[in-house]
């Protein structure tokens, strides 16, 4: 547990007692001098809380899949969680530009080997890439292609939006506000 916000509790799919492990500065969700990583796995984050139902503020804090799909729209910005991070500015979320509304109906292979199932929600996007390689700098070029990308993917936030739009094939610079919004929500729990 975190000394200073007992709500926050670390764990690993295994313990390890190597010598890196037994330093208490050792739990970082980040990079880990762990020889043994590979092993037991990396630091997720959880939050509990001992007064307040977990399950039941989760549930009012997001919105069913249905709710959400139905109000993705055409040409809007959004965020999906990364699998990884980004290579340039290394956030935990990849922007997007929705090219249609929530659809389904039709099983799509995704390149990885990956599936969308006939029953499961996804849109048409076009992703943006970081074009600078800072944190502080939220910097996004539009890239060429059409992806499908699932619905459940997507961080349920429909209101992001640009401080600074480019011409055609420019920079466009995320609102602050947009990237606060995105960061409030829990990455380390999501696969």
């Amino acid at each position: 547990m975190h000394a200073d916000k007992p709500e926050l509790l670390y764990t690993r799919t295994y313990s390890c007692a190597c010598a890196a492990c037994r330093e208490p500065s050792s739990v970082a969700l980040g990079f880990s001098h762990c020889p043994f990583m590979g092993t037991v796995g990396r630091w997720r984050q959880q939050t509990i809380y001992s007064t307040v139902n977990v399950a039941a503020q989760r549930k009012v804090m997001l919105e069913g899949i249905k709710e959400f799909q139905a109000k993705i729209l055409p040409d809007k910005l959004y965020a999906a969680y990364a699998s990884y991070r980004e290579e340039l500015g290394g956030r935990p979320y990849w922007l997007l530009l929705t090219k249609s509304k929530a659809l389904t109906g039709q099983t799509i292979k995704v390149p990885g080997g990956t599936t969308i199932a006939k029953n499961q929600y996804y849109v048409e996007a076009q992703w943006y890439r970081a074009s600078y390689d800072s944190k502080s700098c939220k910097k996004y070029k539009l890239l060429d292609g059409i992806v499908h990308v699932p619905v459940s993917a997507l961080v349920q936030e429909h209101e992001l939006e640009w401080e600074h739009e480019g011409r055609t094939g420019g920079e466009n610079t995320l609102k602050e506000a947009s990237h606060a919004a995105l960061m409030q929500h829990n990455y380390s729990n999501v696969k």
